[in-house]
């Protein structure tokens, strides 16, 4: 599960071959920057008496790691969800010291992709004409690293010629 907060960028994954229901409880969250996991480090301690162990994990496309319980995390979740406090994210976000300039301009490029390809008020886009230049070149960047993703696009898509 990727998570986009205020704080920053998580992703939350189960443990690869949980074998003991202990190991089945335990989630292991990852960020690219240190600070991002300052929210879930504080709440852990704050509410649970934890000292987490952050890994530094240099070889990994997410360099920073702490492992935590079910628990612990949707405790995490709920309390923040229980702060919210803002009408706009994105605004709110581009107060936080966690994203700086180039984390908004990455926030509002999310927002775009998923506006393009999860619809508009007019309803999804079902042609990649359709979609943004901006969309349509990460799409291409995508496919570039691994076309098998790809299986799904419309017949119209092709990206030999619009990429390569």
């Amino acid at each position: 599960m990727w998570c986009i907060t205020k704080d920053g960028f998580l992703s939350v994954v189960g443990l690869r071959n949980p074998i003991t229901p202990k190991e089945h409880d335990i989630l292991m969250v990852r960020a690219r920057q240190f600070d991002h996991l300052d929210g879930l480090i504080d709440y852990a301690h704050v509410h649970h008496d934890l000292q987490l162990d952050v890994r530094d994990d240099i070889g990994h496309d997410y360099k920073y790691r702490v492992f935590v319980s079910r628990k612990v995390f949707a405790g995490y979740i709920q309390e923040m969800a229980e702060h919210i406090d803002y009408p706009n994210f994105k605004d709110a976000a581009s107060t936080s010291i966690h994203w700086g300039l180039r984390g908004q301009q990455a926030l509002g490029k999310i927002w775009e992709i998923l506006w393009d390809l999860l619809g508009r008020r007019d309803g999804p886009k079902n042609s990649y004409s359709d979609l943004s230049t901006y969309t349509r070149r990460t799409i291409g960047d995508l496919y570039a690293r691994d076309p098998e993703v790809f299986v799904d696009m419309p017949d119209e898509w092709d990206p030999e010629k619009e990429f390569l």
